[in-house]
């Protein structure tokens, strides 16, 4: 049991794994979640023009949960269904369109958007925030786990603080952040995981 409790730790204590199913803890306990599966609507039958938050894929059959990924589809993200067709449905998730068959649609599981705890429409990735403009850190995307997770808070990135980027890159990334009085250097990649509001300071 120590040793599931060290490995629990290590990954920063996940209550779902990457598909979304609930992990038990070393007494074989679920943990409590803020959304609840009964409140899951598959995509097939999702409104169109509704955006939701992704919160389960299926991964059976493994071919189908294959061409979600290769989408880009994951849980914790944020999409809006643009249209629904018998061939496709498709979606975004504001940064690219995404066309999947209706049987592959199938495999995925959204929240509405009102049912999803502490949810504020203004958020943006802290990547998307312009030069010198100052937010407030909400919260760490869902997807953002493990090591990745605890080594931001490490530097201080934790809900309420203030951030804004200081220094650019002429090659686009690493960039630099002001938060707690101290530098930091994010990549893209890692600055999309980092969701903030901005602050109006007119």
């Amino acid at each position: 049991l120590e040793q599931i409790d060290d490995l629990d730790a290590a990954l920063g204590h996940p209550s779902r794994d990457p598909h979304g199913d609930p992990i038990p803890n070393a007494a074989g306990v679920l943990r409590q979640s803020s959304d609840e599966e009964g409140q899951a609507v598959a995509l097939t039958d999702w409104e169109v023009g509704k955006r939701g938050q992704i919160v389960h894929l299926e991964d059976e059959p493994p071919v189908a949960y294959a061409q979600l990924v290769a989408e880009g589809l994951n849980v914790g993200q944020w999409v809006d269904l643009l249209e629904r067709t018998n061939e496709r449905l498709t979606l975004t998730d504001g940064r690219q369109e995404m066309r999947i068959a209706p049987a592959i649609a199938a495999n995925v599981y959204l929240r509405k958007l009102e049912e999803a705890e502490g949810v504020q429409e203004n958020l943006v990735s802290l990547s998307s925030l312009p030069a010198r403009a100052a937010a407030k850190i909400v919260r760490l995307d869902e997807r953002c786990q493990g090591f990745s997770r605890r080594r931001f808070l490490d530097l201080g990135l934790t809900p309420g603080t203030q951030i804004f980027p200081e220094l650019e890159n002429p090659f686009g990334e690493p960039r630099g952040y002001r938060v707690r009085g101290t530098l930091i250097a994010l990549r893209n990649d890692q600055a999309e995981m980092i969701l903030v509001e901005p602050e109006d300071v007119s």
